[in-house]
Parts: structure tokens; sequence; C-alpha cells
């Protein structure tokens, strides 16, 4: 299955990376971080069933898969996994999406 990030996804990993470099003091630990995020995102779109959580709160389609402190949130179509958010878990989640 294929794995694709929309374009809030994609912002939401960089606001991550920025935020853990800061608060560590080190660049290597944020890009690490994120390469295991999105390791775990291709983990998720390569089984051959569906993972994570179905959030009906959230639309007919979204799933929740928890990693670390954060959510990624994301869609099944026949032929992709769309990751849609990746959030940190205390955030008004409903209020995001």
């Amino acid at each position: 299955m294929k794995l694709v990030f929309s374009h809030e996804a994609d912002q939401n990993l960089t606001a991550i990376a920025d935020y853990i470099a800061e608060e560590s003091g080190d660049t290597s630990t944020a890009i690490s971080f994120i390469e295991k995020l999105i390791r775990k995102c291709g983990q998720l779109s390569s089984h051959s069933f569906q993972m994570g959580t179905p959030r009906l709160d959230l639309g007919e389609d979204i799933r929740s898969y928890a990693y670390g402190n954060y959510l990624i949130l994301f869609r099944y179509t026949p032929d992709t996994m769309e990751v849609a958010m990746i959030v940190e878990g205390h955030r008004d989640i409903e209020s995001l999406f």
C-alpha cells in the first residue's frame, strides 16, 4: 500500500522536529525521532489489514495510532494510506481536525 502524507502532516512533522530540537538543544535527536515516526507510518501502511483505532468522532474514515506522545491520524483508501495529521496527544484533536 502506498504511503502518502498530506500537506498538513508534512507541516506537523516540521513543527515536531523544530520543537524537539529546541527543547533538547540537539538537532540529531529531532531528526532521529522524525525518522522513527515516519518509519512507524510506513509500518502502518504495510499491513494487509487496517491498523489503528477508528475515530468516528473525527470522521467516518479516520483512524488513529499512538506513537510516543503523538497521535498519527490517517485514512485508508483502496491503494493508499494517507497520514492526515500528526498531533501531540494531549491537544483538543476535534478542534484541530
